[in-house]
């Protein structure tokens, strides 16, 4: 019959206790270090669209550029002011044209020419998020209800960007449908803004109306 094991004198208990409050800030460190790098790492592109319930996209098949200058001078929120960059206005061009090509959708040389305008927005916006980081009790698998008896609460400041597409009939000069991705940027910027871009025209257009062409 195998003999019980010995229970912990106060001896090893204080000792128990003294390593777990000693561990304790350090692990609470390291879960917000891991939470915060998480949430930068898994941030999702969030895609929403919308479109005109009596327009025809049958009757339409080609499209064209509002513009062949840069859209927009400066990205709209926090970050106004800042002169949007020739590289993302040709990055964004590029993916638009690159996935209404893989739709049957063909680019008019002349604006007069098409069915569709298509024109593009940015915008970003700042706000600040609160989260708690549990710390530990001290008594590490001795305490009733848990291992953590409190918590730390931290704030952060974060930045989301939205791409924004709009299509408007040519004729009656009405939108005809649109489509938002909005996606939290990393302080610095993104480390691969074409990949960002690409990813996020993808998804907005990925509903957008095939033509038979």
């Amino acid at each position: 019959m195998a003999k019980p094991l010995p229970s912990p004198g106060p001896q090893t208990l204080r000792a128990a206790a003294r390593s777990s409050r000693a561990k304790g800030p350090r692990v609470a460190a390291l879960l917000a270090g891991v939470l915060l790098v998480t949430a930068a790492c898994e941030a999702p592109i969030r895609v929403s669209t919308d479109r005109d319930p009596g327009a025809d996209f049958s009757r339409f098949g080609s499209y064209a550029w509002i513009s062949p200058d840069p859209l927009i001078p400066q990205v709209q929120g926090v970050t106004a002011g800042r002169p949007m960059s020739p590289i993302d206005d040709g990055r964004i061009r590029d993916a638009v044209d690159t996935e209404l090509a893989t739709r049957g959708w063909l680019e008019a040389e002349e604006t007069d020419q098409a069915d569709l305008i298509v024109s593009y927005g940015l915008g970003a916006e700042s706000r600040t998020e609160v989260y708690e980081t549990p710390t530990s009790a001290g008594y590490y698998g001795y305490r009733r209800g848990g291992w953590y008896a409190s918590s730390t609460v931290r704030t952060r400041q974060v930045t989301e960007g939205t791409l924004t597409l709009e299509f408007f009939d040519r004729r009656t000069k009405q939108a005809v449908w649109a489509g938002w991705a909005s996606k939290r940027i990393p302080q610095g910027g993104s480390k691969d803004p074409d990949k960002t871009i690409r990813e996020a025209v993808a998804k907005i257009l990925e509903t957008f109306p095939a033509t038979a062409n």
